[in-house]
């Protein structure tokens, strides 16, 4: 139990780490937005409105996914969410849209309204980089205990359903990555 409490803990620290950022760039993207005063940006009244409904939802998967992980240390055997299909579905309904619309801002600006594009963008590169690694390890790991395996079992079933997971959360990581490229793109020419 030692061994799970270990990666929990792990998993928490990463979190803060790739996500508290994110929330921050999120947050600070939205204000920098609603103070623009280029004619298009400020019509975009519904991107707007999107950014502040993602921003409010990525605090909330934030808050939903570290509380899951304290839960999961502090309550041996308990289960509430599972953490990587959590992560996915963060992506899906929070980071995509989140960079969608990031990605709309930089086509309809004329300028470059605030350096903190380029961080979400730099940070969002940093952050596929950093899935990647960890997605491919996983995946790579995964792929030599099936192999080392004999029998069909319970567990060969749980170990392909998160490399599942992975594997789908990795394909998320590119699309955040090309839209990270995108925006780059756009604010630069």
């Amino acid at each position: 139990m030692a061994k799970l409490h270990k990666k929990i803990c792990q998993a928490l620290i990463l979190i803060i780490i790739l996500e508290v950022p994110d929330l921050v760039l999120d947050w600070d993207f939205y204000y920098e937005v609603m103070q623009s005063e280029q004619p298009e940006i400020r019509n975009a009244t519904e991107a707007q409105r999107g950014i502040l409904a993602f921003s409010i939802i990525g605090s909330l998967t934030f808050t939903i996914e570290t509380m899951n992980l304290i839960l999961v240390m502090c309550c041996d055997g308990c289960t509430y969410f599972l953490p990587g299909s959590f992560s996915l579905f963060s992506t899906l309904v929070e980071d995509i849209p989140q960079m969608a619309l990031a990605l709309y801002i930089a086509i309809i600006e004329e300028t470059t309204i605030t350096n903190v594009q380029f961080g979400k963008a730099t940070f969002a590169v940093f952050e596929a980089f950093v899935r990647f690694a960890i997605l491919i390890y996983y995946i790579n790991k995964k792929n030599k205990i099936l192999e080392d395996m004999l029998e069909f079992d319970a567990k060969v079933v749980k170990i392909k359903e998160k490399k599942w997971v992975a594997i789908v959360q990795l394909v998320f990581s590119i699309i955040i990555l090309c839209c990270s490229i995108s925006i780059f793109y756009f604010l630069i020419n």
